[in-house]
């Protein structure tokens, strides 16, 4: 799963390269008074501070994506549940 992990990041940074160098931003449906700010903390190389990846895996197939959820608070509190079950 970590491998599957690290290579989507890789893949879903891509995306946003890809994105902003075409101004894709409209097919995605992102408002355009995000687009000077994604651009800028692009160029700046700004991190994200925190991304949830959801797969499918049954322990035999490789590992389907079924979601990725960046930089929002929801993804804190779940990780937080998730974490705290596996932990008992």
């Amino acid at each position: 799963l970590k491998a599957a992990s690290v290579e989507m990041e890789k893949l879903c940074l891509e995306v946003v390269d890809y994105v902003i160098r075409h101004a894709c931003y409209e097919r995605l449906d992102i408002t355009e008074h995000a687009w000077p700010l994604i651009e800028s903390s692009w160029k700046n190389e700004e991190k994200a501070f925190y991304g949830r990846f959801d797969f499918s895996y049954d322990g035999v197939h490789p590992p389907k994506l079924l979601e990725y959820n960046a930089d929002t608070p929801v993804c804190l509190l779940e990780a937080s549940l998730v974490q705290d079950q596996w932990i008992r």
